[in-house]
């Protein structure tokens, strides 16, 4: 809706790494959307240890 999109790049153990496209790449607010948000909801429900990485 506001024009942005995080794109899945690679996973390697328990790194989850992240492009992120539109809007999104140039928010100054991107690391605490990929740090607070994603990956507290892939650590919520996937794996407690993921790391979320911007590529």
């Amino acid at each position: 809706m506001d024009g942005g999109d995080i794109e899945l790049v690679d996973m390697e153990g328990n790194n989850v790494i992240v492009a992120l496209r539109g809007t999104c790449s140039h928010c100054r607010v991107a690391s605490f959307t990929l740090r607070d948000v994603v990956q507290a909801k892939l650590r919520e429900f996937v794996l407690p240890d993921l790391n979320v990485i911007e590529a």
